[in-house]
Formats: structure tokens, C-alpha cells, sequence
């Protein structure tokens, strides 16, 4: 008796189930086998997101309104957050900017500054100590510490960070002190590495 179609395509799909099976299994098998990718560094992953809107309105040493949207799509940005309390002079991150300014001028970027003191704090500590050739900005309400995650949850207290920023506006790199802060060879670095 001939077969008929019928018949052929009902034994061409009793194939269809063992072949799925194996298929499926052997993907499964292969996933199971393969080493997992590392997780993520959390801390770059949080750093890449745009800068926190709207863009900061600060008063500079000098009295002077600071704004940043001046410089987002025109500039690379460094800016780093540093502890204002006993002026600009004794504090690491400055020290540390002060030191490598020359680099982090070649690179194109423009170098912002921010704590919690107020512009007379921050003129008082430039006169007594050195110039700073950068705007350091005043956020006494520690609004935008908050905005841009730089205050400590648990005591109120800011904390000092270090952000790389290209000219799109987007955080490229964030450090946050005190051990992972960094150096400015390294802020220099991912300046040079970003657009």
C-alpha cells in the first residue's frame, strides 16, 4: 500500500519533538559549561549616567555665579568634590589638582571645584595659602552633594568624589574618596580617553 501524505507528514513531525529536545539540551548544556561573565564593577556602572539636572548654579571664591551648562557640549570636566572645612589649602583632592593642573590642562578639560564652604571660606583659604587658578564653588545647602551622590546617607556629612566628564554631559569615571579617589595622573588619564 502506498503511503500518502497523510502519513509521511504525521512521521515527519514525530521527528520534530526529539530534535527540539536535543537542540534545547544541548543549548542548555553549553550555558551550563560556559564560565560566567564578572560582574560588573558597580562603581562604573553607576558612574556612566548623564550629569544630574538641572545643571548647578553655584557662586564661585570670588562671588561670581558659576554655570554649568556654560560648559556642558563645549568642554571635558573634571569635577571634584572636596572638603571644605579647613579651607582649600588642606585638603587632598585640591592638593592634588593643584599638583597635576598642567596635565589636566592639556587635555582640554576645565576643572571645577565644589564643597561646602562659603565663597569668603574659600577666598580666605586662596589668600593664606596659594592661588587657585580654578573656580572653586560653594554649595552650602549641600543640594547638589545630594543630587550628585556625594553625601554620606548615614551622617549628612559630604563626601569628597572626583567625576570625568565628556562633552556630552556624561559622567565617564567616578571616585569617591577617600581610597578610591585616585591620583591626577589618572584623572589626566580618562580625560585623554574620553571625547
Amino acid at each position: 500500500m502506498p503511503d500518502s501524505r497523510a502519513s509521511r507528514r504525521v512521521r515527519t513531525i514525530w521527528f520534530v519533538p526529539p530534535v527540539a529536545a536535543a537542540v534545547i539540551a544541548a543549548l542548555v548544556g553549553y550555558r551550563l559549561t560556559r564560565p560566567a561573565p564578572p560582574p560588573p564593577d558597580p562603581a562604573i556602572v553607576a558612574a556612566i549616567r548623564p550629569i544630574p539636572q538641572p545643571y548647578f548654579k553655584l557662586y564661585d571664591q570670588h562671588s561670581e555665579i558659576v554655570r554649568l551648562e556654560r560648559y556642558v557640549s563645549r568642554h571635558k570636566l573634571l569635577i571634584a568634590f572636596f572638603d571644605g572645612r579647613g579651607g582649600p589649602g588642606h585638603s587632598p583632592v585640591i592638593r592634588e589638582i593643584r599638583q597635576g593642573l598642567v596635565d589636566l590642562e592639556r587635555t582640554g578639560a576645565v576643572v571645577l571645584t565644589i564643597s561646602a564652604a562659603r565663597p569668603a571660606e574659600n577666598r580666605e583659604g586662596q589668600s593664606r595659602s596659594a592661588r587657585f587658578p580654578f573656580p572653586m564653588l560653594s554649595d552650602v545647602t549641600l543640594g547638589e552633594h545630594g543630587k550628585w551622590g556625594v553625601l554620606d546617607l548615614r551622617t549628612g556629612e559630604p563626601r569628597e568624589a572626583v567625576f570625568i566628564i565628556d562633552r556630552l554631559g556624561v559622567i565617564r569615571q567616578a571616585h569617591f574618596g577617600p581610597d578610591r579617589l585616585g591620583a591626577a595622573r589618572d584623572w589626566a588619564a580618562e580625560l585623554r580617553s574620553v571625547r
